[in-house]
């Protein structure tokens, strides 16, 4: 279950952030809207790596519990 909150989480924080680069993007001009979707797209790199060693780790207890519990 807290998975499916994590990546609700991230879903909802990676919005966020690209909301924020459009709105600064608009407002304030190119350079500080260049900054913030680098930033933007770091948060998306990390989110992805984050939720893939969730996945992993995932599987990987999935392959130790479930033999455990099909004795």
């Amino acid at each position: 279950m807290w998975t499916v909150s994590y990546i609700l989480g991230e879903c909802s924080s990676i919005s966020l952030g690209y909301e924020t680069w459009w709105i600064l993007n608009k407002t304030q001009g190119k350079v500080q809207g260049i900054c913030v979707h680098i930033l933007a797209f770091a948060g998306l790199t990390t989110s992805c790596i984050l939720l893939f060693f969730s996945l992993s780790s995932l599987s990987l207890m999935m392959r130790l519990v479930i033999p455990y519990f099909a004795r």
